[in-house]
């Protein structure tokens, strides 16, 4: 089973990767499919630079996984939030993501 979301509590699925057989060569890989898992909400996901072997890595990373963290200590919730709005700007946002983040209790402003 995929916990929700650690950011904003959406549902999330099991996605893949599907590398080159050129990239697969260079970087020596076994395999070229890997797996990830994404929230459908805000975008997070396991995938990182290439993704996890299994599918099941990739469940039990995002079942485990702890919001970012900045300078050795655990991020609080609205430093979560503002990171999550910088993506947001930065590489499109959809409306189901702003509206998650405007549910979340001490955020002053997200952009839309």
């Amino acid at each position: 089973m995929i916990d929700p979301c650690p950011f904003c509590g959406g549902a999330a699925s099991v996605g893949t990767v599907r590398y080159s057989e050129k990239t697969v060569k260079e970087n020596e890989w076994d395999q070229d499919t890997f797996y990830a898992v994404n929230c459908i909400v805000c975008a997070a996901s396991t995938r990182g630079l290439v993704g996890m072997a299994t599918e099941e890595a990739a469940i039990d990373k995002w079942n485990r996984r702890h919001p970012p963290a900045m300078g050795g200590e655990a991020i609080n919730r609205a430093d979560a939030i503002a990171l999550m709005n910088e993506q947001c700007r930065r590489y499109g946002c959809h409306d189901r993501a702003v509206t998650a983040l405007r549910s979340l209790p001490s955020v002053a402003t997200v952009a839309s």
